[in-house]
C-alpha cells in the first residue's frame, strides 16, 4: 500500500524510498508511544483502504464466482475483524477453495459440463446434444 500511495503521488526515484525506509526506522523508536493509542483510532484508516479497495472493484467480471466470492469476501472481513492481514487471508483461502472445487468438478465430468452465461442466468450446457440428467436404462 505504501509503495502504491507513494507512485500515485508521484514519486518514481529512489529518494521516496529512502524517505520511507528512514520514516519506518523513526516509527520503530517511537512504537513504545503509540500503543497507548487505542485501537478504535485505527478505523478511519480501515475505512480508507476499504474504500480504494471498493475502487477497483468496478474492474471485476461479474459473472465470474471466483473473482466475486473472494473479493466481498476481503472488502467486508477486512472491517468486521479489524484486521487487513485476516481479511487477505479469507479471500485467498477463498479463492483457493473455489478454484480447487472447479478443478475437482471438471475432473470428475472430464470438461463434459460447460459454463454457458446468459445477460441474467448462468446454465450449466452439455458439449453433447443429450440432455445432462439422461437416465434411460
Amino acid at each position: 500500500i505504501e509503495s502504491m500511495s507513494g507512485i500515485l503521488s508521484g514519486g518514481r526515484t529512489g529518494l521516496t524510498s529512502i524517505v520511507t525506509g528512514t520514516l519506518f526506522i523513526i516509527s520503530l523508536i517511537i512504537s513504545p508511544l503509540i500503543k497507548f493509542i487505542p485501537a478504535s483510532i485505527s478505523a478511519p484508516i480501515l475505512l480508507m483502504v476499504g474504500a480504494h479497495m471498493i475502487k477497483e472493484f468496478k474492474s471485476l467480471d461479474i459473472h465470474k464466482i471466483e473473482d466475486i466470492v473472494p473479493t466481498f469476501l476481503t472488502i467486508c472481513l477486512i472491517p468486521f475483524t479489524i484486521s487487513i492481514p485476516n481479511g487477505i487471508i479469507y479471500g485467498i483461502l477463498s479463492f483457493i477453495i473455489i478454484k480447487l472445487f472447479t478443478l475437482i468438478i471438471n475432473y470428475i465430468t472430464c470438461n463434459k459440463y460447460k459454463v454457458q452465461q446468459n445477460d441474467d442466468m448462468i446454465l450449466l450446457n452439455s458439449d453433447t446434444d443429450s440432455e445432462i440428467f439422461d437416465l434411460d436404462l
